[in-house]
């Protein structure tokens, strides 16, 4: 748990991003390949948009390459797995 950073995306956040082109909110957990559950919003680390998002900030950008075409998102809200733990505490 300690090897987990602070304060950017990574395992067990909560984040909020903005699409750029769509104007649409999406709310995404980042969680291992094992764990995605598409219909909860929980995405892998590995997958395009999850490496895209790894160590992002809020304000930050995340171009993502996905199949469909290039993608725009900024990072709107960020609760990492330390401030999630902290909340259920």
């Amino acid at each position: 748990m300690s090897a987990i950073p602070h304060g950017v995306v990574a395992y067990g956040s909560r984040v909020t991003v903005e699409d750029g082109e769509a104007g649409e909110s999406t709310v995404y957990t980042i969680v291992f390949p094992e764990e995605v559950d598409a219909a909860k919003g929980h995405i892998s680390l590995s997958s395009p948009i999850g490496q895209a998002l790894m160590n992002k900030r809020v304000g930050d950008e995340a171009v993502v390459q996905p199949p469909k075409g290039r993608r725009t998102y900024q990072v709107m809200e960020l609760l990492t797995f330390h401030e999630r733990d902290d909340r259920s505490s």
